[in-house]
């Protein structure tokens, strides 16, 4: 039956096999073709070069007047507010310098601007005011050395000429901004290349009378990097290199040789064959309907008819209210019921007449063979039939005549 199912599977879904082989050959091949004989070319970006600007803004300012919580001469550092009377003068250092993979030399120019404004809800000044506080400009600088530009701010006479502003204007408009503006200008060369950039950082203070308040907007790392393009064949691993060719011939393999076991005849399952999957599949579906047991020959004294399936044999074990009965011995299906008995043709052939009418013998039944020649109606064995030989004078043995 093993042998059977697999004919008539390989039959059923032959062309999808074709198919799916077909498939795998040409997604083998065009796996074969890109990884030994045409591999993509891959773009690589190596960094050749590469430098990085530093800038730092730090403040302070020293306290001038006694006081029952600082001692006095004492100086504060990076703090986010600081007292107007205790401590009037701020002093902020901003210091720039650079890294790089190689060397260089550059010109470092440092400005310093005090910048008074009054903005807008968007930012947008409804007047300016612009004063140089300090420059530095340092020639040849490595990398590695650091520029540094000193500042000094008296906050509270820089309120007072705030309020000198708005007074002239005769009027307080917008918000008002203090800050001390760093630009930072640097030319030159840097691991062999020319370069030029341009910084702005700004230390904002605002000032409330009492206090003011201090944020240091810089702490900038600016990275600059030198790129150089190259192109390389694709290296693939050993499951694509050696995986696409196996592919590839695996798959024509097989497509030969589904081709050439379908030329076979003996490969095409008979029409016997197909009648015996027929018949075990009509056994399994109505399984619950037959019973295995074993016939007496007094059962089968009475008319016999013949169905065609397995099928119909249930149909009439239902009208009847039997049971099918599974004679293994006999590789028969029976339904037995008052003076009939039915029985279905199935996978069996027979030898000439109706296997059900009466052949003259003791018992009563038809003379079948099971299909195969050494199975019964699904496997079991069949005894040979052997015809009595004559002697040579043409009379037959008396045990053929009895």
């Amino acid at each position: 039956m093993r042998s059977i199912r697999l004919k008539e599977r390989f039959n059923r879904w032959f062309p999808a096999i074709i198919i799916g082989l077909a498939i795998l050959a040409v997604l083998g091949g065009l796996l074969a073709y890109g990884t030994h004989i045409n591999p993509a070319t891959e773009t690589e970006e190596e960094v050749v070069s590469s430098w990085e600007e530093h800038s730092e803004l730090s403040h302070f300012a020293e306290v001038t007047e006694p006081n029952a919580v600082f001692e006095q001469n004492e100086t504060l550092n990076n703090q986010q507010t600081y007292f107007t009377e205790l401590s009037p003068e701020l002093h902020g250092e901003y210091e720039y310098y650079y890294t790089a993979s190689d060397d260089g030399a550059v010109d470092v120019e440092l400005t310093a601007e005090l910048v008074l404004q009054s903005l807008d809800d968007d930012d947008q000044p409804y007047w300016e005011q612009r004063e140089p506080l300090e420059q530095e400009q340092v020639t040849d600088v490595e990398a590695g050395e650091s520029v540094l530009l000193p500042v000094s701010l008296d906050v509270a006479e820089v309120e007072n000429e705030l309020e000198q502003i708005e007074e002239d204007l005769g009027a307080s408009v917008g918000t008002t901004k203090v800050a001390v503006q760093f630009d930072t200008q640097t030319t030159g060369t840097v691991n062999g290349d020319s370069v030029r950039t341009s910084y702005q950082d700004e230390l904002v203070v605002d000032p409330d009378s009492a206090t003011f308040g201090v944020e240091a907007n810089a702490d900038i790392a600016e990275p600059h990097e030198t790129t150089v393009m190259s192109e390389s064949q694709a290296e693939y691993g050993l499951l694509r290199s050696l995986g696409s060719v196996l592919l590839f011939a695996g798959s024509l393999v097989g497509l030969g040789a589904a081709v050439l076991v379908k030329s076979r005849d003996e490969f095409t399952p008979t029409e016997t064959e197909r009648t015996i999957l027929t018949s075990q599949a009509q056994r399994t579906e109505y399984d619950e309907w037959i019973s295995v047991g074993s016939i007496p020959d007094s059962a089968l004294q009475g008319e016999g008819i013949h169905v065609e399936t397995l099928e119909d044999l249930v149909d009439v074990a239902i009208d009847t209210n039997n049971r099918v009965i599974e004679d293994a011995n006999r590789d028969q299906f029976v339904v037995v019921a008052d003076e009939w008995y039915y029985t279905d043709t199935g996978p069996t052939l027979q030898t000439g007449g109706d296997p059900l009418a009466d052949s003259g013998q003791s018992n009563g039944l038809s003379e079948t063979f099971s299909l195969g020649g050494e199975g019964g109606l699904f496997g079991g064995s069949a005894d040979d039939t052997e015809e009595p030989t004559e002697h040579e004078n043409g009379e037959k043995p008396v045990d053929a005549e009895q």
